[in-house]
């Protein structure tokens, strides 16, 4: 399972995560970081060493893969409304009297 918030991407798999980030959320010149991480018995995360090659491999292909996000604000096309509508995500147009 993929978490895609932008500049903060992470691939999950049991009980074990990697995760690829910008500080700051990307601002100004701020190197890319990434690690694996688990879950720790008493809560919380913790890096998980050594990482997860086959999780960091997973997320990359991901990365090339992935589309560019839909800013907030875009007015959608005809056809996306349309295709939202189909999913019940989009309000039914008006019926004409």
């Amino acid at each position: 399972m993929f978490c895609d918030l932008g500049d903060d991407i992470s691939a999950y798999l049991g009980d074990r995560f990697f995760r690829s980030w910008v500080a700051n959320g990307g601002a100004g010149s701020s190197p890319r970081q990434q690690g694996t991480f688990r879950w720790r018995t008493s809560g919380g995360w913790e890096s998980a060493e050594p990482g997860d090659p086959a999780l960091a491999r997973q997320l990359a292909q991901y990365q090339r893969s992935r589309k560019a996000s839909r800013l907030n604000g875009e007015i959608l096309t005809a056809e996306e409304m349309e295709r939202l509508r189909a999913l019940g995500y989009a309000p039914p147009r008006a019926e004409a009297p």
